[in-house]
C-alpha cells in the first residue's frame, strides 16, 4: 500500500511526504507492527464471537438479524486503537526534527509551514488509515448477517475516519509545541484523556442534569460515545428520518476539534521551533524551593537549614554523578520536597477513604498506572536521548566498561522508584489499616481468614518492589535496542501493556470459557494460570480470590515472586 501511495506522490510533487512513506517502507517493524495488530484483533474478534461462529456452524439461519451487536464491538475495538496508538503515531513528527536539529533545514526549503505540516500530517495518516483497512473484512461479516442499514455502516465508518484525523491532528499539534518527544507523548495522552472524559466528568458532577444531556452536550468530542449514543437521545438536534443531518450534528465538534489542532501546530512550528531547553519539573522544585525557604523565615526555626548540597565532585563516578547532580531529581533536597508533595495528598485522601475500601482500591491502581507510566518513559528515554544528542558516542570513549555505564546511567531511576514506593507503599499500609477498622466490610474474611492478616501487605509490597524494578530494566532493555526516543518510549508501553493484556486474552478467558460452557469444576491448582499476567496479583489482592482457594495460600505469591523475579534478573542482565 505505501509503495502505490509513493508511486502516486511522484507525479504531485510532495517531497517530504514522499520522503516520509519511503522511510516507513524501509523499516521492517512497520510490517511487523501491522501483522500483530491484525493478529490481536482477529483474536479478540474471535474470542468475541465465538458463541455466533459456532450457532453459524449449525444453523446458518439463526444467525440472521445478529450483525449489529458485532458490528458495534468491533467499531469499539477500532475507536479503542484509534485513542490508544494513533496518539503516539503523530506525536513525534516535529520533535524528532527539532531533536536532531534538521528543523531549521527544513524551513530554508521552498515547502511554506502549511506545506510541511500537512505533508507530515499525511506521512501518518496514511498507516493509521491502513490499520482501519485491516478490519474491513469483519466489518463485511458482520453486514452479510443483516440487522445494519447501509446509512448505520456508512455512519460507523465515518466516525472511525474523522477520530482518525482528530487524534492525529492532536498528535501533530503536541509534537510542534513541546521540544522533546516524551514531552509531546506524555502531552498528547493527557490532553486527550482531557479532552473526551473532562465534560463527562463535570456533568457527573452535577448529576441530576446528566440524564437528561445527550452526548453530543457530555462530550462533543467524544467520537466512540457520539457514536453509541441513542439517536433519540439527539431530540431538538435531528431526527432518526435524517441520517445524513445527524451524522453531520454529531461530527461537527470533532471536525472543528481537528480545525483548531491543525491551526495550533501551525501556529507553534514558527513560534517553537528553536525554544531553548527548559525542564518543567526543575522549574517545579525552584519554585517549592522558595516557598520552604520563605516559610523556613520565621521566628522558631530562623532559617535554620537541616541538609544543605554536597559540593561533590565526579572522582569515581562520572556518569551517575551527571545523572543524579545535574538531573532534576538528583539533589537530596529535591528529593525530599517532592517526597512531601506527593505523600501529603496521598495522606489525606487515605484518611478519607479508610473506611471505604473500593475507592481506596481505585486510588491503588491510579497509582499504580502512574508508577508504571512515569517509570517506563523515564528508563526508556535514558540511552534513546543520548541517541537523539548524539552524546552517546561521547559516553562510549570513555575508559568505563559496559556494565559501568549501564549501571551509573540507572541510578537516577533507582532514586525515581524509591520515591514512587513510598506513595504507593502508604497506600498499601492505608488499605491494610481499613480492613483492621472495618474487618467485616467487604472481601477480608473470604480473602484472609484471620482480620488483619500481614499477607495482604507483604503480598503488596513484594509485588511493587518487583514489578516497578522489572518495569524499569525492560523499558531500558527497549531503549537500547531502538534508533529513536518515540520508539524506545512506544515499544516498552506497547511491550507492558501486551504482556499486561494478552494472558488476559489468549489464556485466561478462553480457560474461563471452557469451565462456563462444559460446566466442569476448575482444579484450583489450573487457576495459577492468572499468574501468566503481572496485574493478576494486583487484582486479587485489591479485590479478593473470590471461591478460588490457592489464592488464600501463599503459593500463588511465591511463584509470582519467582516469575517475576527471575524476568527482573533476566532484563537487568
Amino acid at each position: 500500500m505505501i509503495h502505490g501511495v509513493i508511486q502516486t506522490l511522484r507525479g504531485w510533487g510532495l517531497p517530504l511526504l514522499e520522503k516520509e512513506l519511503i522511510e516507513q517502507a524501509a523499516r521492517k517493524r512497520t510490517y511487523i507492527v501491522r501483522a500483530v495488530y491484525a493478529l490481536l484483533f482477529f483474536a479478540t474478534a474471535y474470542v468475541l464471537f465465538y458463541d455466533t461462529l459456532s450457532v453459524l456452524g449449525t444453523n446458518s439461519l439463526a444467525t440472521l438479524g445478529q450483525g449489529r451487536p458485532m458490528f458495534n464491538i468491533l467499531v469499539g475495538l477500532q475507536f479503542a486503537g484509534i485513542y490508544l496508538f494513533v496518539p503516539s503515531l503523530t506525536c513525534g513528527i516535529i520533535t524528532q526534527e527539532k531533536e536532531r536539529s534538521s528543523l531549521q533545514l527544513l524551513f530554508l526549503t521552498r515547502l511554506g509551514p502549511w506545506t510541511i505540516l500537512f505533508e507530515k500530517y499525511l506521512s501518518r495518516l496514511v498507516p493509521a488509515l491502513g490499520f482501519l483497512l485491516l478490519a474491513l473484512p469483519l466489518l463485511a461479516f458482520a453486514y452479510s448477517l443483516g440487522g445494519i442499514s447501509v446509512d448505520y455502516l456508512a455512519f460507523g465508518v465515518w466516525m472511525l475516519f474523522i477520530s482518525v484525523l482528530q487524534m492525529a491532528a492532536l498528535g501533530l499539534a503536541c509534537s510542534a509545541y513541546y521540544r522533546t518527544t516524551a514531552g509531546a507523548f506524555v502531552g498528547s495522552y493527557l490532553i486527550g484523556a482531557a479532552m473526551l472524559f473532562g465534560p463527562i466528568l463535570c456533568w457527573a458532577l452535577i448529576g441530576g442534569l446528566r440524564g437528561l444531556m445527550p452526548a453530543i452536550v457530555m462530550s462533543p468530542c467524544f467520537g466512540a460515545l457520539l457514536f453509541f449514543e441513542d439517536r433519540a437521545m439527539l431530540g431538538m438536534w435531528t431526527t432518526a428520518q435524517h441520517p445524513l443531518m445527524e451524522a453531520v450534528v454529531r461530527s461537527v465538534p470533532i471536525l472543528f476539534s481537528t480545525t483548531l489542532f491543525l491551526g495550533l501546530s501551525r501556529f507553534f512550528l514558527a513560534s517553537r521551533a528553536f525554544v531553548p531547553p527548559r525542564n518543567y519539573l526543575q522549574q517545579v522544585f525552584r519554585l517549592l524551593d522558595r516557598m520552604f525557604e520563605r516559610l523556613n523565615q520565621n521566628r522558631w526555626t530562623k532559617g535554620i537549614v537541616l541538609l544543605g548540597d554536597t559540593a561533590s565532585l565526579p572522582d569515581a563516578k562520572p556518569i551517575a554523578w551527571r545523572e543524579t547532580t545535574k538531573r532534576s531529581m538528583g539533589q537530596f533536597r529535591y528529593l525530599l520536597r517532592l517526597f512531601l508533595v506527593l505523600e501529603v495528598p496521598v495522606i489525606f485522601l487515605g484518611l478519607l477513604l479508610l473506611a471505604h475500601g473500593p475507592f481506596l482500591s481505585v486510588l491503588i491502581y491510579l497509582m499504580w498506572g502512574i508508577a508504571v507510566l512515569v517509570i517506563a518513559v523515564h528508563a526508556a528515554s535514558l540511552i534513546a536521548t543520548e541517541k537523539s544528542n548524539q552524546t552517546l558516542e561521547v559516553l562510549c570513549t570513555t575508559p568505563l566498561s559496559e556494565f559501568d555505564i549501564v549501571h551509573q546511567k540507572f541510578r537516577s531511576v533507582w532514586r525515581l522508584i524509591g520515591v514512587l514506593l513510598v506513595p504507593l507503599c502508604t497506600l498499601f499500609a492505608f488499605r491494610f489499616w481499613g480492613k483492621l477498622l472495618v474487618p467485616n466490610a467487604d472481601w477480608w474474611n473470604q480473602h484472609y481468614h484471620v482480620p488483619g492478616s500481614p499477607q495482604y501487605l507483604a503480598s503488596s509490597v513484594l509485588t511493587a518492589g518487583i514489578y516497578l524494578p522489572m518495569v524499569a530494566w525492560l523499558s531500558f532493555l527497549i531503549g537500547l535496542k531502538s534508533k529513536t526516543q518515540v520508539g524506545a518510549i512506544i515499544g516498552s508501553l506497547a511491550a507492558i501493556f501486551g504482556w499486561s493484556i494478552l494472558p488476559w486474552l489468549f489464556c485466561i478467558a478462553p480457560f474461563a470459557f471452557y469451565i462456563n460452557t462444559t460446566g466442569t469444576g476448575a482444579d484450583t491448582n489450573a487457576l495459577l494460570i492468572l499468574l501468566a499476567s503481572p496485574i493478576s496479583l494486583i487484582y486479587v489482592n485489591e479485590t479478593g480470590p473470590g471461591p478460588t482457594r490457592i489464592f488464600r495460600t501463599v503459593i500463588p505469591l511465591v511463584l509470582n515472586c519467582l516469575i517475576y523475579g527471575s524476568a527482573l534478573f533476566a532484563f537487568r542482565a
